[in-house]
Formats: structure tokens, C-alpha cells, sequence
């Protein structure tokens, strides 16, 4: 924590209790956090876990056990990035920068745990005669997790239209058994009428 030193103890509380993982992120009471008192909160964590070495295996583990994408998707995809994000900031709280061989493991660790399509849109991007920095994959993903997420949102639009309601036309149907001729009172026509037909013009 000696990198924010000069910062306010509430603000030096926030960055350790996102440095803290497992049980040690329990530990902390409320109280103290609501009243932003670092020094009390240190004395407690101090106290109780002085293995600096087994807070950050935690958070190298967490970060090489990060599950591959298998398929494409935003919420995997942002899952992958948060959860790096998060334990990488946490050891950057403990005192550990992400450069070296350390950041190129980890660039490997992010690139082999894309799915196949980000996988493919990332290596077109690098330059064969330049090493990748983590700041730069981070910011790639985060802008591609944007992309996913707007594709993956006007394709359900596309999917699930809004239901027109058929008109429907009014039909009259007149059945045989409706014909009732006037003249015979006969199921049919008047012009089929056999009576109507022997009649006159003038009977007509």
C-alpha cells in the first residue's frame, strides 16, 4: 500500500479492500469501513494474516485459473476481463507491477483463454516486431466486449420481431341450406326453379 501513502484513509481502505481475497475479505467489520478507518482496518488484517506470500498465490491463481471462452460471448468475455482486471489491480496494491516476463505471461495467459473469433481479431492487430503490452489487451478486450454486446443485442431485435396481428376479412357465406326459393319454398336459386320456369312472362 506504500504507493498510496499520500492518498486520504478512505481512499487507502478502498484500495485494500480490493486487494483482499478469501477470508480476508471478511474480516474488515462494517463499522470500520463506513467510517473509512485504514489504520484500524490494517491493525486487524496485520493481526490476523501477516502471509504476504499466500495473499498473492491467491490472486496469481485466480488469474491462471481463469476459464477458456469456448464460444462467442460478451458476457463470458467481460467476465474474463473483470476478473483479470480485479486480481491484477490487487497485486499492484501489494506492491507487485505487471511488466517483464510478468506481463508477457499474462498477455498469454489472456490470449489463450479468447474464443476462437476475438482470438483471430487480436492477432491481426499485432505488430510481429513488437512485444504486446497488458494495457493495450485490456483495452482491446473491454472495446470488444462493446462490439459484442451491440451486435448481440440488435440480433435479438432481429430475432424476436414484434408479432403483427393478421387481419382478418369478414366473410358472408351463404349455405344451400339458407336458399329458400319464393316460389316453391325449395332449397334453391329462383332460376333453378322448376314451377318458376312453366310460369308465363306475365305470371313472372
Amino acid at each position: 500500500m506504500a504507493r498510496y501513502a499520500t492518498e486520504s484513509p478512505a481512499i487507502k481502505l478502498y484500495h485494500l479492500r480490493n486487494a483482499l481475497v478469501g477470508k480476508a475479505a471478511g474480516v474488515i467489520d462494517q463499522d470500520i469501513i463506513n467510517n473509512g478507518d485504514y489504520e484500524a482496518a490494517w491493525a486487524i488484517l496485520t493481526d490476523r494474516f501477516e502471509d504476504k506470500r499466500l495473499i498473492i498465490d491467491k490472486h496469481i491463481e485466480a488469474i491462471f485459473s481463469l476459464p477458456k471462452i469456448s464460444k462467442d460471448s460478451s458476457t463470458e468475455l467481460r467476465k474474463l476481463v473483470d476478473t483479470c482486471v480485479k486480481n491484477v489491480q490487487a497485486l499492484e496494491n501489494l506492491e507487485l507491477e505487471v511488466d517483464g516476463l510478468g506481463e508477457q505471461m499474462l498477455i498469454n495467459q489472456l490470449a489463450s483463454k479468447m474464443d476462437r473469433d476475438t482470438r483471430k481479431v487480436w492477432e491481426t492487430k499485432q505488430d510481429p516486431g513488437e512485444l504486446s503490452s497488458y494495457a493495450d489487451t485490456i483495452e482491446f478486450l473491454k472495446q470488444r466486449c462493446r462490439i459484442m454486446e451491440k451486435v448481440e443485442t440488435n440480433s435479438a431485435k432481429v430475432e424476436n420481431p414484434k408479432p403483427v396481428r393478421p387481419v382478418t376479412k369478414s366473410k358472408t357465406l351463404v349455405s344451400a341450406n339458407e336458399l329458400q326459393c319464393t316460389v316453391c319454398n325449395n332449397s334453391h336459386e329462383l332460376y333453378k326453379c322448376e314451377e318458376f320456369k312453366k310460369k308465363s312472362v306475365s305470371d313472372k
